[in-house]
């Protein structure tokens, strides 16, 4: 049927009316439509999960996709689809909802306008205060014995093969892709909470939970499964479905609060918790995310204890991820002078690099990233910043020196003839001078070796070995042979190796083992020092009666007859290390340097 208009025809001088024609039991049909889109959104509201708050950009979706859900079944409803003429009646009806939907798609769309920077750059500015100290009288120096030796990558693989000898876990669950790196009694710890290996898996085992989860020790590379005491399971987690998930179950507990991501850690009774940050936007109305508070679920029970952010418990190590922290870094860093000269003059502007670590400091967890200036040098940065992850306390380290990412390149491209590759370096102290600590590994995620660059002395102070002991050693010759002072006082001052300089009276070769060591004497002594040739010092075959050299050997080397182990040998004062190539020829793989969240 066709839309019947009334009216004067042409020339009568008015225009004609259409006639809308309801369908039959229109009232019906607009009520079925009604609870169609209150379906639809108590439906969304469970799969969704979006915060009932104004201040939630999901929301704002949230109310779209309900408001287009009772047009659209309007229109299926009123069968227009099949009889054209009922459509003018489907558009008069929908109008309303479909001005509510303009109306709150333009008052989102404006308040993400007045709260961006643009218009409040220097609110953004505010959001971190950040504080300027030295950095080698604020950094502890390094305890080489808790410092974290693998990465995220190679700790999973540990903490796979721990889990892979229990044959009753691993045939019904796996680990989890999140994991959390925290301080447990002082040490490094990476957690790896459970998930079900499939759907199957979950069905047979969703009615008790998660037996346990996985501690590896990143100090000394040990891991170990902790299993619950009898009859306790962990039964909240973001890898469950339904209510236990834990994104839902705290949405319906508390479904006006803007909630960031969950961490998985353990008390100090190894207790399982998630640790999950109440969020806020700071700046007009949907700008300027920041923690305002906590939520502490217990995996097992699902119990929620909401603290307020001067009341976190100690143990607690993450209520700031790092990917905030970077991006309100950032906005200090921008805005400073406004949203233009962030742009145009940046003048005094710089930001993160893009690759950050963890750094543990005092038994709290730090947020560490290299901080670079607008315009500057690709391969350098002007300083440090470092964030505790707990208090959000932040420093920034004034250091001029090499970038992450070329501390990993030098270190790759000395080791190129093995294939290994960096992980992320990790910032330490040692003796008072910034350095680049790294984990070289194969490509089975294994710890081959151990690499160290200074950061203002890149290019001159870069030294690996497959040994940490010989890697610090090396490391504190090289400091000294370029005129840096080592502390006495350091505590692993101690490993310092003995040096004898001197010119070559005698060199030899003899073969042990299957490998070739070499003997030399200095003149003036009776000693001989022997040293293993081996791929990564094949350069001392060129040595030659005469060469004036030092030679390291640690101050407990074990002395057989008259010949004393030799850990390095330099020429002259300045340490031999395999030649340092162009080291923007090996690129870095980084499927697995970058920290986990």
């Amino acid at each position: 049927m066709a839309e019947v208009h009334v009216g004067k025809g042409k020339g009568g001088g008015k225009r004609p009316r259409a006639v809308v024609i309801p369908p039959m039991k229109a009232g019906l049909r607009i009520a079925l439509s009604l609870v169609g889109s209150l379906l639809t959104a108590i439906i969304a509201f469970f799969f969704m999960m979006p915060a009932i708050n104004f201040r939630s950009p999901d929301f704002y979706a949230y109310l779209l996709l309900v408001i287009v859900s009772f047009v659209v079944l309007l229109y299926l409803f009123s069968n227009a689809s099949k009889q054209a003429e009922f459509m003018p009646w489907v558009k008069r009806t929908s109008m309303p909802a479909i001005a509510i939907a303009l109306v709150i798609a333009l008052f989102f769309g404006a308040a993400w306008v007045f709260s961006s920077p643009f218009f409040l750059a220097r609110r953004y500015h505010q959001i971190m205060p950040v504080q300027e100290l030295t950095f080698a009288e604020e950094i502890d120096e390094v305890d080489f014995g808790l410092l974290p030796k693998i990465d995220e990558a190679a700790a999973r693989i540990i903490a796979e093969t721990t889990l892979g000898e229990l044959i009753d876990v691993v045939s019904q669950f796996e680990l989890s892709q999140n994991s959390t790196q925290i301080v447990y009694n002082g040490r490094p710890v990476r957690v790896f909470p459970l998930a079900y290996v499939d759907a199957i898996r979950w069905i047979n085992n969703t009615s008790t939970g998660l037996p346990g989860f996985v501690m590896v020790y990143m100090d000394d590379r040990t891991s170990e499964f902790h299993r619950l005491d009898q009859g306790q399971y962990i039964r909240f987690t973001d890898e469950e479905h339904f209510f236990r998930l834990l994104q839902r179950h705290l949405r319906l507990r508390f479904p006006t609060y803007l909630l960031g991501t969950a961490s998985f850690e353990i008390d100090n009774d190894r207790n399982p918790y998630w640790v999950v940050p109440r969020l806020n936007r700071t700046v007009g109305l949907v700008g300027g995310e920041d923690v305002i508070g906590v939520l502490l679920v217990n995996a097992v029970t699902g119990d929620i204890t909401e603290y307020d952010l001067a009341d976190v418990p100690e143990w607690v190590n993450r209520v700031y991820n790092a990917s905030l922290l970077r991006q309100q870094f950032n906005w200090f860093g921008l805005y400073g002078e406004g949203f233009w000269n962030s742009i145009l003059g940046q003048r005094g502007v710089w930001q993160a690099t893009p690759n950050y670590n963890y750094l543990i400091q005092r038994n709290d967890v730090y947020m560490y990233s290299g901080v670079s200036a607008a315009g500057g040098a690709e391969h350098s940065i002007i300083g440090f910043v470092l964030v505790n992850q707990r208090t959000r306390e932040a420093h920034f380290y004034q250091i001029a020196g090499a970038a992450e990412t070329f501390a990993q390149n030098a270190a790759q491209g000395a080791v190129q003839a093995h294939g290994w590759r960096a992980t992320h370096p990790l910032l330490i102290n040692v003796s008072g001078h910034a350095t680049y600590f790294m984990a070289l590994k194969d490509n089975n995620n294994n710890v081959q070796g151990f690499a160290m660059t200074n950061v203002e002395q890149f290019n001159l102070i870069n030294v690996w070995a497959e040994s940490l002991d010989v890697a610090i050693e090396r490391y504190l010759v090289a400091l000294e042979a370029h005129g840096l002072d080592v502390n006495p006082d350091s505590p692993y001052y101690a490993i310092t190796p003995n040096m004898t300089s001197g010119a070559i009276a005698s060199i030899r070769q003899v073969h042990i083992g299957g490998t070739t060591n070499l003997l030399i004497r200095l003149q003036g002594d009776s000693a001989y020092y022997r040293m293993a040739v081996t791929n990564s010092n094949v350069y001392l075959a060129l040595l030659n009666v005469g060469d004036v050299i030092t030679i390291t050997s640690a101050m407990d080397a074990e002395i057989t007859g008259n010949v004393i182990p030799a850990t390095s040998i330099a020429l002259g004062a300045v340490v031999l290390e395999p030649p340092v190539a162009d080291y923007d020829a090996y690129p870095i793989v980084d499927n697995d340097t970058q920290p986990e969240e």
